[in-house]
């Protein structure tokens, strides 16, 4: 990727971190001021965030709060199949822990009725300006559960509304003039009023929470994503923050706005241990997406990051190396679904990492030297094929590509002044399923030097050369080839050769997918191997694991 960034004075940098469900007790409990209990075991409030804290990152921190917020025991509980309050200090820990963006618009928000809405908005109002920078979602009437809120953050000014299907199309749950509750997804005056709401706001960048779809549905259905697409276009969101469903879903961009259909949960004892479930299932999303602004121009999303977690019942943890891998391949293959260029809708495709995340990167990333430096890693060239990432939703990972996991470039605990712009480095790690990925193997490989000689004879390499002189005499042929056999002109050089390859390897090719057998045999004939065919080679002589 280009590392050439504007001035530090002229770009600001904005990000904003998204994880779903949220709360700290089991149906019915009551509410605890200092702990948790779920299946025998105790946790204060704050160990159930110490495996997942350093994440906690963003300039925005955002949460989706599924419970009533009250410190009361006496609150009657509505008749349904799950009820869930959660003492204050369990959401003062959250504020304390980096949250300061939370939505309160979902189907628990009424668990305890009206007195549990008016509960949650009283203990909510001294954490207002306390590290708590907005919530939306519910009120004391209709007019202020369809309240757009506007903070600053970074002289961006930014609006934030949420909506869901707690309202169920009316009832009780539903804010009117004089009573308390949220607006209604499903009904199209709610929609408006908040629109209007947005409209009025003035803001930079409009953040819309919507809680929606059905339960452990990886896949929204085309009515679903019709409605939340038109949602989006009515409010004019930057960002639509999906959440409801338990489980991830797939990730679109559309004509630049953000669309998460699914976090699935995050830290709450009232959900199933989802550990044990099938890898489509059994995993869940922190989103920490990167915003870029240029002086006196509208911000641009410039970096988007998935990063898998699991043991979202009790004390959320990342899901690292091939295992997170393999969630990224479903996530991709989820994406398929949404893509719609006619309308300016792309499914974001996810590269792989090898921490366990993944990235995806805009060529406004370019802009801002922290965007520059966590994408100068990333490039479309190391996806794989739609056709695997569909194989990877179909066997729930089971056949998932995790092959090729670039390394991750920018540790997001890295403080923004620390750094510098870098240049581009596609480096790549083996892995073994199951296992970390790691760049070690060259340090164990055998004395290539003493090889190359026998390993050349058997696929007929070149011999190393001056770099430069290499690299510009391959740049050269490689353009003459490609107008002599249009066949192969999508074949490009890779930047850098992975990290585990022994020392003198020349540099490897990108193949395209849809590669016919008639272009794999010319391709072979001038000596260009792609990274796959080398490895295998590497393997076949020992040089590699």
């Amino acid at each position: 990727m280009n590392l050439q960034t504007a001035p530090r004075a002229m770009v600001e940098h904005l990000s904003l971190l998204m994880v779903g469900d949220t709360g700290f007790a089991p149906s019915r409990a009551k509410p605890l001021p200092d702990r948790v209990y779920k299946y025998g075991r105790k946790l204060s409030f704050a160990e159930t965030t110490e495996k997942i804290k350093a994440d906690i990152n963003g300039d925005i921190n955002f949460a989706n709060i599924e419970t009533v917020i009250s410190d009361r025991a006496n609150l009657v509980p509505r008749s349904k199949k799950y009820n869930f309050v959660t003492h204050p200090n369990g959401i003062k820990h959250l504020v304390k822990a980096g949250f300061n963006l939370l939505s309160m618009a979902n189907n628990h928000a009424f668990d305890y009725g009206a007195l549990g809405v008016r509960e949650s908005l009283r203990h909510l109002k001294p954490l207002e300006g306390r590290g708590l920078l907005a919530h939306a979602g519910i009120g004391m009437d209709r007019a202020a559960a369809g309240k757009t809120p506007v903070f600053e953050k970074k002289g961006i000014k930014v609006a934030f509304g949420a909506i869901g299907i707690g309202a169920n199309g009316g009832g009780l749950p539903r804010a009117t003039d004089n009573r308390p509750g949220q607006l209604s997804l499903y009904l199209k005056q709610d929609q408006q009023f908040l629109a209007d709401s947005f409209s009025r706001s003035g803001a930079d960048l409009r953040l819309l929470s919507v809680h929606h779809g059905p339960e452990r549905v990886i896949r929204p259905s085309g009515y679903e994503v019709a409605m939340l697409r038109s949602l989006v276009a009515q409010t004019d969101a930057d960002v639509m923050i999906g959440h409801h469903a338990h489980v991830s879903r797939g990730i679109e961009i559309r004509n630049g706005t953000l669309m998460v259909y699914g976090l699935g949960n995050f830290n709450h004892q009232g959900t199933a241990n989802m550990n044990g479930k099938n890898g489509c299932h059994n995993y869940s999303l922190m989103v920490r997406a990167h915003f870029v602004r240029e002086s006196g121009k509208k911000p641009v999303l410039a970096a988007v990051e998935a990063l898998p977690i699991q043991s979202t019942h009790m004390q959320p943890e990342r899901i690292d190396g091939v295992r997170g891998a393999r969630r990224i391949a479903i996530l991709n293959g989820l994406a398929a679904q949404l893509d719609q260029p006619k309308t300016g809708s792309q499914g974001v495709r996810f590269m792989a990492q090898d921490d366990g995340s993944g990235l995806h990167c805009t060529n406004a990333a370019r802009k801002h030297p922290y965007t520059a430096q966590l994408c100068s890693n990333y490039s479309e060239q190391h996806l794989a094929s739609n056709q695997q990432y569909r194989q990877a939703v179909a066997t729930c990972g089971g056949r998932a590509p995790t092959r090729m996991i670039a390394k991750v470039k920018l540790a997001p605990t890295l403080r923004l002044a620390s750094l510098a712009p870098v240049a581009p480095n596609v480096a790549m790690v083996e892995s073994q399923p199951e296992v970390t990925g790691s760049g070690q193997e060259a340090a164990n490989a055998k004395p290539f030097s003493k090889q190359l000689g026998a390993l050349r004879s058997s696929i007929d390499l070149p011999t190393p050369q001056d770099k430069s002189a290499t690299v510009a005499k391959a740049r050269t042929m490689h353009e003459t080839d490609t107008k002599q056999q249009p066949v192969i002109t999508k074949l490009s050089r890779l930047e850098s050769n992975p990290d585990h390859w022994p020392a003198g390897m020349p540099l490897a090719w990108a193949v395209p997918e849809n590669e016919t057998s008639k272009a794999r045999l010319l391709r072979w004939k001038k000596h260009r191997y792609s990274v796959a065919e080398v490895e295998k080679l590497l393997r076949k002589k020992g040089l590699i694991r």
